[in-house]
């Protein structure tokens, strides 16, 4: 039955970030600071870079697509409530050679609240 109610907008969002929502390239210098971190960290998002709080270290940057989406959800009333480590995974380009080194790549929670 398809229906045409109304459904408010939900108080929060979270969003799950993917390896298409980061620049992949800006962990190639990064490796030591991203495996200090352990899922559940809470973290710090400022001019879509995400920091380790209180040590001023940057661990990922947000790829332009994930910054146009953030700006989506502003528009709509949303604000970063909070950031934290998902998952920290181990990746290497797919055209890389076997000497290449993997990257430890940081994938984080993006908690928005609408206010």
């Amino acid at each position: 039955m398809v229906t045409s109610q109304q459904y408010p907008m939900p108080e929060e969002v979270v969003l799950q970030l993917s390896h298409k929502d980061v620049y992949l390239d800006f962990f190639k210098s990064r490796k030591k600071e991203v495996l200090s971190v352990r899922s559940g960290d809470k973290l710090e998002l400022k001019a879509n870079t995400i920091y380790i709080p209180n040590k001023g270290l940057s661990v990922a940057l947000l790829s332009l697509d994930m910054q146009k989406t953030l700006a989506e959800w502003k528009e709509k009333g949303y604000q970063v409530q909070s950031v934290s480590v998902r998952f920290v995974v181990a990746w290497k380009p797919k055209n890389a050679s076997k000497e290449v080194e993997e990257l430890a790549v940081l994938l984080p929670d993006i908690v928005l609240l609408r206010h």
